[in-house]
């Protein structure tokens, strides 16, 4: 369903100690707390558990503050190695992490109103809404744009979008050999742009990305009932925001982000925990300089 490129890969954060964490644990949880790390180091159905339904009541009794209220978490002290991830990484950094955006702030995108189905918008909201709930990350709408989707598109663009990355673009366009959807048969694809991250050395991070959808398909509403309530454009926007975050696709059948995605139309637990990964449990990444990287 989805082709994602890298452009501009690059290196370089001084240590491990760029990012922390940080609580107060009750002494007689602390047992708790190293046996549940313990478990959820070998156990991929255990990590699922503590990222599940028990994750919000186990942490609050841990002291642990809730995602959206972390601002510096090392990913290497809280969650399990990121091998262990049901959901592969398209691209992961020289010691496992995945190459990611930082989470710890806005990440701004933009509509190109062109070909646009019906409803075409309300389906892409949809998919930002549910994917900011699933990983913490605030996504923030700044209108619609005629810019167009291709593959030149430069991540720091000071004429355009001055002293800010570029913004993830989003928009339908028919296939053409030219254009990022080079055959009719494609029903979406991405591109994802990264840089050197600033403050590790040999690291990369997302800054910016586009999502083009084949304005030459049809797709059908998913049934009456579903969650969230969003059409099947809806759920492929959702499978390709898993890309520009970080997942690659899924062997499973079940799961939003196989690459046919056929029987999903919303995240399975094994895609929200491998989203772990990638949103505000992960840890706040340095921001790198647009000005810097688009000379």
């Amino acid at each position: 369903m989805a082709e994602v490129h890298r452009l501009n890969p690059g290196a370089s954060c001084a240590d491990d100690s760029c990012v922390t964490f940080q609580t107060r644990l009750h002494p007689t949880l602390r047992w708790l707390l190293v046996a549940c790390l313990g478990i959820a180091a070998v156990s991929p159905t255990a990590s699922r558990l503590l990222s599940g339904p028990l994750a919000d009541p186990l942490a609050e009794m841990m002291g642990i503050p809730a995602a959206a209220e972390v601002t510096s978490v090392s990913a290497r002290s809280r969650l399990p190695d990121p091998a262990l991830s049901p959901v592969p990484f398209w691209h992961v950094n020289p010691d496992g992490t995945p190459v990611r955006w930082n989470p710890c702030r806005p990440v701004h995108w933009v509509f190109n109103p062109a070909y646009e189905p019906p409803e075409g918008l309300g389906s892409v909201k949809a998919a930002f809404a549910r994917m900011s709930e699933a990983t913490g990350i605030e996504f923030v709408y700044d209108g619609e744009v005629e810019e167009p989707l291709w593959e030149g598109r430069r991540a720091a663009n000071p004429d355009r979008y001055p002293s800010s990355w570029a913004p993830i673009l989003v928009g339908w366009s028919p296939p053409h050999p030219a254009s990022l959807l080079t055959t009719p048969e494609t029903i979406a694809t991405t591109h994802v742009s990264t840089v050197a991250d600033p403050a590790q050395p040999g690291h990369e991070m997302v800054v910016s990305a586009q999502i083009a959808l084949n304005a030459d398909r049809l797709l059908a509403r998913t049934p009456p009932g579903q969650q969230p309530p969003m059409d099947s454009w809806g759920s492929a926007v959702l499978h390709e925001l898993g890309h520009v975050l970080g997942l690659d696709h899924s062997d499973d059948p079940g799961s939003l982000m196989h690459y046919r995605a056929a029987r999903a139309t919303d995240l399975t637990t094994d895609d929200a925990f491998a989203l772990g990964y990638l949103g505000r449990a992960a840890g706040c990444l340095p921001e790198p300089s647009p000005e810097a990287n688009a000379r």
